[in-house]
Order: structure tokens, then sequence, then C-alpha cells
């Protein structure tokens, strides 16, 4: 029998791992020093971001297929020193192609290859409650832009673009290394040698059953939107709004507590709530963000009102995906099934950082790219009223 207490330390150190993958979401904080530096166009700094989610989320499913409770510890340290090496390596890189190759492939395979661990840990220890838990963990990834956003900004002043990517890379090393330590030793590894795979719940196949691409395309449609908004925060904030780069920092850090609660506020929403109401409640509030930002005249209020409900929207669906996933699709493949789901997010990461660094380049300004959620947010709309489930809760 697991003790509350054991469990409870499981959950810190699963909050703790999410906190150093996270740090993705700090990227437009480099992206204008980069630019600058290595003289390159808004859609070229975007490529490292783009393709770290792109293969963050093709890893995913990898990860999922083989996680068990006899090898988690291994896929970690594996998944460790590819975040280390991706990081660290791009810190002597002097284009934006090998920054792309080191930190958004190497660094973006190994935040895949330990995203998926944490999740694994709390969907097999808790029966209750499992959407606020998963929220609880998940709201370390969205949280790290608040601690890493203002010492990216110090570092990049003090030392310099590709030295804050070493410096990172060398403290993620520290840290994770130190947490493999601690879930490779007997009184972690025990209490999983314990579980026994059972089928609590009905099992869905994956095999693109009308489950599976209803989550797969709300989680993509809900991704599209987030990601690009935290990959554009930054320079919106400085082109449109005028707002300094150093004020820019605290209002990421800002951005990221919104993204943090927003795993737990929708994962408790989930355990109360018909989740197609939940849904809809995420889809309405994007669209008034889209809509105050778009007709804005270079309001701060108006910006960070804007991007803290497209923040708080991203951890929402972030904690959405993964409690549908074990709600509909069942709870002894979890881990397979969130991994495939979870390429939507790679997809959403490729199409809308392209998509909105081609209107920046056609229109001079990422204000059109609000336009595009709008449309994207009717049509969620529609097909959510017209989604049969089957009577799923």
């Amino acid at each position: 029998m697991i003790k509350s207490n054991d469990k409870k330390l499981i959950l810190l150190i699963s909050i703790i791992t999410m906190l150093c993958l996270g740090t993705i979401y700090s990227w437009s904080i480099f992206r204008k020093p980069l630019e600058d530096l290595l003289g390159i166009s808004p859609l070229q700094s975007g490529l490292p971001y783009m393709f770290f989610l792109l293969f963050y989320s093709l890893f995913m499913p990898i990860t999922g297929n083989i996680i068990s409770y006899k090898n988690y510890h291994k896929i970690f340290f594996i998944g460790l020193h590819f975040l280390f090496l991706g990081w660290f390596l791009a810190g002597f890189s002097k284009n934006i192609y090998l920054i792309t190759i080191f930190y958004g492939f190497l660094g973006g395979i190994g935040v895949g290859i330990i995203y998926g661990i944490p999740l694994f840990w709390i969907n097999t220890l808790f029966n209750k409650n499992k959407g606020r838990y998963i929220g609880i963990v998940l709201a370390g990834f969205g949280l790290s832009p608040f601690t890493t956003a203002p010492i990216a900004n110090i570092l990049i002043s003090k030392y310099g673009v590709l030295n804050a990517f070493k410096i990172f890379g060398l403290a993620f090393y520290i840290i994770l290394f130190s947490i493999y330590i601690c879930i490779n030793s007997n009184c972690i590894k025990r209490y999983f040698i314990q579980i026994k795979e059972e089928d609590k719940k009905h099992d869905i196949s994956i095999k693109l059953s009308k489950q599976f691409i209803f989550i797969w395309l709300f989680f993509f449609l809900g991704t599209f939107i987030g990601l690009t908004s935290i990959s554009i925060a930054a320079p919106v904030g400085n082109e449109i709004h005028k707002i300094p780069l150093n004020i820019l920092s605290l209002y990421l850090s800002i951005f990221a507590l919104f993204n943090a609660f927003g795993r737990i506020l929708y994962g408790f929403l989930l355990d109360k709530l018909y989740y197609k109401k939940v849904m809809l409640i995420s889809l309405i509030s994007i669209t008034f963000a889209a809509l105050f930002e778009f007709f804005n005249v270079e309001s701060k209020l108006v910006y960070i009102l804007t991007f803290s409900i497209l923040w708080l929207n991203l951890g929402g669906w972030l904690s959405i995906a993964p409690t549908l996933t074990e709600k509909i699709l069942g709870n002894k493949n979890f881990s397979k099934n969130y991994g495939y789901i979870f390429t939507a997010y790679g997809t959403s990461a490729i199409t809308g950082t392209l998509l909105s660094g081609y209107l920046r380049t056609v229109f001079n300004s990422y204000k059109y790219f609000f336009i595009i959620i709008l449309i994207i947010i009717l049509v969620g709309i529609v097909g959510l009223i017209l989604y049969k489930d089957n009577g799923y809760k």
C-alpha cells in the first residue's frame, strides 16, 4: 500500500520535473536577442521553438508505448541527457540552423521522452480526482516561465544569449540528474513494483475511433491558439504595445501564472462538470481575448488581459486533453493513448509558428493572427455542438 506522504513526494518530484521541461514557454524572450545577434527574421527566430515542439510531440507516443513501472527511471535518464545536450550545445552555435538542430531537435526529444513519465506516475497512483492532480502536475510546466523568463532576461543581458543557453543546460542537468537519483532509489521504485496492470475501465482502441479524432482535433485547436500566442507574446508586446523587453519578461511571468492556474482550474472543472461545458467555457473566453487584442489601441491593459486569457486556456487544454483521454479512451493504455493524442501538439506548433511568421512578414504585424483565432473558434463551437458523445461525462 502506498502511503499518503509518499504520494506527496512523487507529486512534488513531478512538479519540479515539469518546471524544468516547461522553459520552452520562455522562448519569446530569446527571439529578439537572437534576431539582433544573428541578423535573422522573425520567421527564422521561430524555427527552434517550432522544431522543439514538433520533436517533443513526436517522442511522446514513443515513450508512451514503452513506459512501464519497470523502466520509467531508465527512460528518464536518457531524456535528461538529450535535454542537457540540446540547451548546452545551442550555446556554441553560430547560426539559427545549428540552434534549431541542437535546441529544437535534441532538446525537444529530451522533453518528449520525459514529459509522459510524471503523468504516468500520477495516473497510476491517484484514483480519485485525477483531473485535479494531473492539472497540478502540469501546472509546473506552465509555471516555468514565471521563474525562467526573468532569469533568461538577466542572463541574456549580462552574459549574452548564447551563454544563457549553456547556463540553463547545466542547471537543468544538475536538477534532473538529482531527480533521477531519487526515482532510481528503492524508496520510490518499490511502490511501482506493487502496481499490476488492471483494466479499471473500458478501453477504446486508438485506431482512428470517433472519440480519438474528437480529442485530437480539439487538442489541436486549443494548442494551435495557445502555443502561437506564447511564441508571439513578447514580439506583440514590444512591437504593437511598445513595451520594453525587460518589462515584458515580468509580464511573461504573470502569464505563466495564468498558464499554470489554467491547468489546475480546468482539471478541477473536469472533475465537477460535463466536459462539453468545460470546453465551451474555454472557447468563449478565447473569443473575447482575440476580440480585445484585434480592436485595441496600443493598450497595455488590453495586452495583459488578452495574453493572460490565452495563456490560461493553453494551460486549460493541456489539462483537458489528458483528462479526456483517461475518461473517454480508458485507463489501461493511458500513456500510449495520450502519446498519440499529443501529436496534435506538435502539429499545431508547426502550423501556428509558420502561419504567424507568414502573417507578420506579409502584413508587418501579428495583429491579423487574431482573425485566424476567431475563425478557428467558430469552427470549434460548431463542431462541439454537432459531436455526439454516447453519454460520456
